[in-house]
């Protein structure tokens, strides 16, 4: 493929332990969390609060300087809360290795009412070329995994130990071209959109899956249990 963009995908930050390279920021949402929330708060060495999270920690801290960003009506509090991880990352990059992999990663980010969970995933595909170096993770109470995949060439190395078999590719944002391998059910220049064929219901087999697509796509994998 021709002038093609290249991602790797990694699901690091589900093992009991990081690695050296690897650095979790946590950002948690107003809703249920999965019962693993307490292992990866653990491991996160960045942890943000959105909605009603923000509004008990003031409650018990009394008076606490903050800064007050509700003026801005443009951007839910998931937005905000990227925006400031993103900004703590770039300032601290320094204290990580230089090929350091950031992941941000979600709780509660499913349930409750629908909209609020489709603006979650909206926001996967704010802009998914530049959140390559910090890619954001959702994380729902059932154990639900959800991160986009942007166009071009990505090749994902699942964390086969803590994820899965279950999987889903999906097209949320338009008609995508896509091939598939590492799959059960694998694709080859095929057709995706929202009211035709779409890969649901499938099964990760090999520990290297490769994507090839020119829109980007919702992967979508499953705590194990």
């Amino acid at each position: 493929m021709t002038g093609t963009s290249y991602s790797s995908v990694y699901s690091e930050f589900l093992r009991e332990h990081l690695p050296p390279d690897d650095r979790l920021v946590l950002v948690t949402l107003n809703w249920r969390l999965p019962a693993d929330t307490l292992a990866f708060w653990n491991k996160a060495q960045l942890r943000l609060c959105a909605d009603g999270d923000v509004e008990d920690f003031y409650r018990e801290q009394g008076k606490t300087e903050f800064t007050n960003l509700a003026e801005d009506q443009d951007s839910t509090d998931l937005e905000k809360c990227l925006t400031c991880a993103r900004q703590h990352v770039a300032s601290h990059a320094d204290a990580f290795p230089k090929r350091c992999r950031t992941t941000l990663l979600v709780l509660g980010a499913f349930g409750g009412r629908l909209d609020h969970t489709l603006g979650n995933l909206s926001v996967l595909f704010a802009n998914p070329e530049a959140d390559r170096a910090t890619p954001v993770v959702l994380l729902g109470e059932e154990g639900n995994i959800a991160r986009c995949i942007p166009r071009g060439r990505t090749v994902i190395h699942p964390c086969r130990e803590h994820e899965g078999p279950q999987c889903g590719l999906l097209t949320i944002s338009g008609p995508a071209t896509c091939t598939f391998t590492g799959l059960k059910w694998n694709l080859e220049n095929a057709k995706m959109e929202m009211g035709g064929l779409l890969s649901t219901c499938n099964v990760i087999e090999e520990d290297l899956i490769t994507i090839d697509t020119d829109t980007p796509l919702l992967w979508i994998t499953q705590l194990r249990t």
